[in-house]
């Protein structure tokens, strides 16, 4: 009965599937938003985990987010189920404060924990997955892009946060062997005199290397103080010009810091500028009072979040960006950052990637590269920088990009994002008409 409502379902909207998730998909996908290993030690302590490196994580969003997913995933699985976990849904979207939402999220673990009985036995129902050619025909990516300014850059780099130190010097040294010309660092992570350091060892041209990195502390963000801060990175960076220089996120000198870059950039300092972690309003405002616009905004880009985080429920962010003729550089491609969701971890990418014969991070990266994004993957595994960096030669179908670009119809805990091609089903499907009991 679950697997004849699903179906019916997409080939309602979407009759050229090349495959179709099944009930399977949707409760593995289920069981394993709702497995999250922090949300467990939330569940059990009460208090957001302190276990992460990242001291900036939105967990009451991010832990929303998984729960809205393992609820949707497990309304696809059990339509019979649908009622309660509507339910849930709704009250989770609705809380408007911590104390109701953490209260909505003990409610989804009970509406949940009835049902998952049934979603293990249909996730056992493990679907056959054929094999078949990705080919490169499908979608051609080119290896570089161009900035609006007509400067040329790679697509792929290597991401370098929390590379620093030896260890540090020898993954960029790594990544420059295997292949990478991009390497992407900042003020804030330290590293910058690595980078340098791994630059000049390679022995390769300084011209055959797109060096990007930003501005990142508020005390420097000012006018003057930003052309001393791009000396200082100079120096670190054993460099005399910079490829891709950012704005780290907005901050409260920055349009007398933009002074001090676009002379810098008229002097051939700083061949490009850009912006990271502006969403487009602000992104908007700024463009207005400045006389060199930035050529390239670099923000998170995954699965789930294409441009920003949480999901925007207006707009595709990253191709409104592409629109006004900026180039996407899209972080933590592979990473739940800054939320909880780990699009590693996803069961539909998950399938796709055993379809292709490609694994997990390569599906992830080719999403995004198919979707005009440069990538910039951070390993220290020379194995996993070579994994990473394969990603060229084949493609995703249309099919498959149609279902991994639904998933934030999965994930989304405000409005729903009205641009999303809804290949589940989900739109209008009454979660905020359910009455809520909290």
């Amino acid at each position: 009965m679950a697997a004849a409502l699903v179906a019916l379902v997409l080939d309602g909207l979407q009759p050229t599937l090349a495959w179709r998730p099944s009930p399977a998909d949707f409760a593995s996908a289920a069981l394993a938003a709702r497995n999250d290993f922090r949300l467990r030690k939330f569940e059990m302590s009460g208090q957001f985990p302190e276990d992460t490196h990242f001291d900036e994580l939105d967990w009451n969003t991010g832990f929303a987010e998984v729960w809205l997913y393992a609820l949707r995933a497990a309304r696809l699985a059990l339509p019979k189920a649908s009622g309660s976990l509507r339910q849930a849904a709704r009250g989770l979207r609705t809380a408007r404060s911590e104390r109701r939402l953490h209260r909505s999220f003990a409610a989804a673990g009970e509406a949940f924990d009835h049902i998952v009985g049934e979603l293990q036995r249909l996730a056992n129902e493990t679907p056959v997955v054929e094999h078949r050619d990705c080919s490169p025909a499908m979608s051609a990516v080119n290896r570089s892009i161009h900035l609006s300014n007509g400067l040329e850059m790679p697509m792929l780099g290597l991401g370098t946060t929390m590379l620093n130190g030896e260890n540090g010097k020898g993954a960029i040294l790594a990544a420059l062997r295997e292949g990478y010309r991009l390497i992407d660092t900042a003020q804030a992570y330290g590293n910058e005199a690595e980078v340098g350091e791994a630059v000049l060892e390679s022995g390769l041209p300084r011209s055959e290397i797109f060096i990007a990195t930003k501005l990142s502390e508020d005390r420097d963000c000012k006018r003057g103080r930003a052309r001393d801060r791009v000396q200082a990175q100079l120096q670190l960076l054993k460099t005399s010009y910079i490829d891709q220089y950012m704005l780290h996120g907005p901050c409260p000198g920055m349009l007398g810091a933009w002074k001090d870059l676009e002379e810098l950039y008229d002097a051939g300092v700083l061949r490009s500028l850009g912006v990271s972690n502006f969403d487009l309003d602000e992104l908007s405002r700024f463009v207005k009072k400045v006389r060199i616009a930035p050529h390239l905004v670099q923000n998170k880009f995954s699965i789930y979040h294409r441009g920003w985080a949480p999901v925007d429920p207006a707009r595709d962010i990253a191709r409104a960006f592409r629109e006004q003729g900026r180039v996407v550089m899209g972080y933590c491609n592979l990473d739940a950052y800054p939320h909880l969701l780990q699009p590693l971890e996803d069961t539909f990418v998950r399938r796709i990637a055993t379809h292709c014969r490609r694994t997990v991070a390569q599906v992830l990266l080719r999403h995004a590269l198919q979707h005009g994004t440069v990538v910039i993957p951070k390993s220290e595994r020379p194995e996993r920088l070579r994994e990473n960096a394969d990603i060229f030669d084949f493609a995703l179908s249309p099919e498959d990009m149609r279902i991994l670009d639904a998933l934030p119809m999965l994930a989304h805990h405000g409005r729903e994002p009205g641009y999303v091609d809804d290949v589940f089903g989900l739109r209008n499907r009454d979660e905020l008409a359910a009455p809520a009991d909290l």
